[in-house]
């Protein structure tokens, strides 16, 4: 059996040459998609709770976010992020260009 995900909600709130900032509020079952990161990023959670990265290869991991608590990323990190849990989970993504 496969999963059925459906898109989370996106909202872009800035962009341009300096940065992106995009909300990402994911409802049960609710992904990215499939995307490749091509700059580095910080991630603030706005609200707590577990998403589940799917790497390249199949492998689920989880990872708890709790709101306020902001974490760093480099470029280059490809995956989806999903939500396999019954609860929304929300975050806010900066991309420094």
């Amino acid at each position: 059996m496969t999963d059925t995900f459906i898109p989370s909600q996106v909202t872009v709130y800035e962009d341009n040459d300096r940065v992106k900032v995009t909300r990402y509020t994911f409802p049960p079952m609710g992904e990215t998609g499939w995307h490749t990161h091509a700059f580095p990023y910080v991630v603030t959670p706005t609200i707590s709770g577990t998403l589940t990265m799917i790497d390249a290869e199949g492998n689920r991991n989880p990872y708890d976010i709790t709101a306020g608590v902001a974490y760093f990323r480099e470029c280059g990190v490809s995956h989806n992020v999903v939500n396999l849990s019954d609860e929304t989970v929300e975050f806010v993504e900066m991309e420094i260009k």
